[in-house]
């Protein structure tokens, strides 16, 4: 037999509903993220073409790449594996470019030193490949339920994820 919260007691019913739009946003958020990481880039997508420009951008903001197609030597220069960023991407999709967008605009100072840094021959690493690697990193945690103390957390501001995915 199910008993009614009692109407008195308006500190249960608020918790509860903190509790439930927790979850809510949870699984919105993860619904968000399993989108991106399955939505392969799209180069007639302009808003793909756009984060992949903004990421050298980003990072070189006085250097222009040398050529304005999405296939050139420049992308090895921020740790892409080839020529083509485009076949780094293809494992997490669309998820692992929004990771590395964000990562430069949002930590510049830090990314472009962690770049001059990845550049180093006594301690060189592709920045780009590790941070595609973070990012399937990421999206293992998650899928495992090991961030979900960080998701349900109601005191960490929420964070707005929003490329279109066609």
């Amino acid at each position: 037999q199910r008993k009614a919260i009692p109407n008195s007691d308006t500190v249960v019913k608020v918790n509860l509903r903190l509790c439930l739009d927790s979850i809510l946003i949870a699984n919105l958020t993860y619904q968000k993220i399993t989108t991106l990481k399955n939505t392969a880039f799209d180069q007639s997508n302009e808003e793909h073409v756009y984060l992949l420009n903004s990421l050298w951008s980003n990072l070189f903001p006085d250097k222009r790449r040398k050529s304005n197609d999405i296939i050139c030597d420049d992308w090895t220069e921020i740790g892409f594996q080839n020529r083509n960023p485009v076949t780094d991407l293809r494992g997490m999709g669309i998820l692992s470019l929004v990771f590395l967008h964000n990562f430069t605009k949002n930590y510049n100072s830090q990314s472009r030193s962690l770049l001059l840094e990845s550049l180093n021959p006594q301690r060189y690493f592709p920045f780009s490949a590790v941070g595609l690697n973070l990012a399937s990193f990421i999206m293992d945690l998650l899928n495992e339920t090991r961030l979900d103390t960080i998701i349900y957390d109601t005191n960490i501001p929420s964070v707005s994820v929003s490329v279109s995915s066609g």
